[in-house]
């Protein structure tokens, strides 16, 4: 009976101690570093001390990460906060997989039983197990915008996903990527499929290249539109082509954005961005406001010949009931359009021309000194016309179409279509050939800001979906959320960029506790867009705290920044690990932010303890790198 109780009573005791291994928390936030997306490890810090915290963000749930510390440590690792729910803990290295995505935090300790503290310098590190791509994560194409066909063809089996759209899909996948232009329901057009068909799923990349977390788009089994799926503008997807039979299978298939329109007659001062399965509302309304085309043949604007050769000239008839629209050409190559309805049986002439467009193509058109780079005034008013090398499907002479031009990324062009027969109509517009079109005005980027407190400064990051002639990033801060200045800025990284950019900002003069904030793209031509509104409330989580050291390692000054909740003084002093005081004095602080320095060029080199007191109690205390 006493050995069974003994026995009993190590195990408890045993139990508990491994229960107490896991409540190291808590510290001196230091290091922040975001999750990595590769299976390269990343350096969270090379001086980590035991008692202190990192910050990891952008995990990814689902997704398997080992954090290291070297010399060795205790590792605890939370979730939600520095004192959160632990969800690892051990002696380094330490992985766990997330549950949920987010923020996580790494508490460092001597060991793993009474969480010491210690201040020598730790190495540390972390590393996504899981971020390795495997299968169809690993060889992924991009869809840079609607109307693109992509031919896959698949044979043979898979075990990455085994049912989708509530069939068994045992066939080869392949997954496709593409950042939504515009928000809005998109779709994919099947032109065709053989073999057994394919399961279509979607969904954010945010969630991982993983097996699971799919949505149903349809299955493609014949040729056709498939689905509907609610994109936001900005946000990356992944979508999966999956075969439901591992013989022999094929699909040639594009994405069809939001349909435009309707665009109604106007001038060229308002032109509107189109895409394809855009339709034109068409009035006779004469020219608009407006009649910006000069007479055929008296101007370089509208001449007389065709400046492509098929038939005699360009608006021969002038500008009549004229719609104006710009083409944005995000992916260069060979651009071809049509403009109208095949077999239509319509006795209707529409006319058109093409110029590339700038900010300055509607005055120069104007004044009769732009030059189109296409133009058609149709040899057979039958409703269909546009660019093309050989004779489309449903028209019937080559008298209507206009050889197909050789396009850059990131290039504008105008186009007039003129309602010669001054018909009410509408009538669709499809762009085809290598390049791509956004459904995207060029210039739009889409930019997401976030921010929170940092005890004694705002901390804000922000994404911008893309960039075209970007210039620079304009900070600006309210205290009502009304009336905003400038406060500092930021040199666009891209310039020309289809992919998202990060950029992030400190704001270090806090003028009020609460404060609100946006950012302002400047383009190289002067135009601007905004991004959302944040507030952002200033928390003190102590009386006083050491906000910043820097430039850290330093040779010569070192600049302070304290953050107190109230005016008081202090004492300040930077010693060495072996306890000698180099620097000891008073400092006085005021409420909010106090800026100080140390002047340490006369210093050894090596690493110190800069300690703020405060009738001995030591209240701050931050490493720093003498070099």
């Amino acid at each position: 009976m006493k050995t069974n109780y003994l026995l009993f009573l190590v195990s408890i005791i045993l139990l508990w101690s491994e229960n107490s291994r896991g409540q190291c928390s808590g510290g001196a936030s230091f290091a922040s570093v975001a999750a990595p997306t590769g299976t390269a490890a990343t350096q969270i810090s090379t001086c980590n001390f035991a008692g202190d915290y990192n910050t990891i963000s952008s995990v990814v749930a689902g997704r398997t990460y080992t954090l290291t510390a070297s010399p060795t440590a205790c590792i605890t690792i939370h979730s939600g906060s520095p004192t959160g729910p632990v969800v690892a803990y051990g002696t380094s290295p330490v992985s766990f997989t997330a549950s949920t995505a987010g923020t996580y935090y790494m508490t460092i300790n001597t060991n793993c039983t009474s969480c010491g503290n210690a201040s020598a310098c730790i190495t540390t590190t972390i590393t996504c197990n899981s971020c390795g791509a495997t299968g169809p994560c690993s060889s992924i194409s991009n869809i840079p915008g609607c109307g693109q066909a992509f031919s896959l063809t698949t044979l043979g089996s898979s075990s990455f996903i085994f049912s989708l759209c509530s069939i068994i899909t045992p066939g080869l996948e392949q997954i496709y990527t593409y950042t939504a232009t515009s928000t809005g329901n998109y779709s994919f057009k099947v032109e065709s499929v053989t073999g057994g068909g394919y399961a279509i799923g979607w969904k954010a990349s945010s969630g991982g290249c993983l097996a699971t977390g799919w949505n149903c788009v349809g299955v493609a089994i014949a040729p056709g539109f498939i689905g509907s799926m609610p994109l936001t503008a900005g946000t990356t997807y992944y979508f999966v082509m999956d075969a439901t039979s591992t013989a022999a299978s094929g699909i040639i298939f594009s994405l069809t954005c939001p349909s435009g329109g309707p665009v109604t007659a106007g001038d060229c001062n308002t032109a509107i961005n189109v895409c394809s399965n855009a339709s034109f509302s068409i009035a006779p309304n004469g020219y608009g406001a407006v009649n910006e085309i000069c007479s055929a043949g008296s101007c370089i604007a509208n001449p007389g010949t065709n400046v492509s050769g098929t038939n005699p000239g360009c608006l021969l008839s002038g500008e009549l009931n004229s719609t104006w629209m710009v083409v944005n050409v995000l992916t260069g190559g060979i651009l071809t359009f049509q403009l109208g309805t095949p077999n239509s049986g319509t006795f209707n002439c529409l006319d058109w021309s093409m110029w590339s467009y700038s900010p300055t193509t509607c005055d120069n058109i104007m004044v009769g000194t732009k030059a189109p780079v296409r133009c058609n005034y149709n040899g057979s008013c039958e409703q269909f016309t546009g660019l093309s090398s050989t004779l489309p499907a449903g028209a019937t002479s080559m008298t209507n179409w206009e050889a197909p031009l050789t396009v850059a990324a990131y290039t504008q062009y105008l186009i007039c279509l003129s309602n010669y027969s001054s018909v009410v109509t509408t009538i669709p517009l499809s762009f085809g050939g290598t390049a791509v079109v956004s459904c995207l005005p060029l210039g739009f980027e889409t930019i997401n800001l976030t921010g929170k407190n940092e005890s004694g400064y705002n901390a804000f990051q922000w994404i911008s979906s893309s960039e075209f002639n970007a210039d620079k990033y304009v900070v600006e801060r309210s205290d009502d959320g009304i009336n905003y200045t400038e406060i500092g800025s930021v040199k666009a990284k891209g310039g020309l960029s289809t992919e998202s950019i990060g950029y992030q900002f400190e704001d270090m003069q806090l003028t009020s506790n609460l404060l609100y904030y946006r950012v302002k793209l400047i383009h190289k031509d002067g135009s601007i867009n905004l991004s959302n509104t944040v507030a952002i409330k200033q928390q003190f989580i102590k009386e006083l705290e050491i906000v910043k050291t820097y430039p850290n390692p330093v040779n010569d000054d070192l600049k302070i920044i304290l953050v107190s909740k109230t005016d008081a003084s202090y004492r300040l002093t930077l010693s060495n690990l072996d306890g000698q005081k180099v620097f000891d004095g008073n400092q006085d602080v005021q409420k909010g932010l106090t800026y100080a320095s140390i002047d340490v060029k006369d210093f050894r080199s090596g690493f110190y303890l800069l300690t703020v007191s405060l009738d001995g109690k030591n209240i701050a205390t931050h490493r720093v790198i003498i070099e």
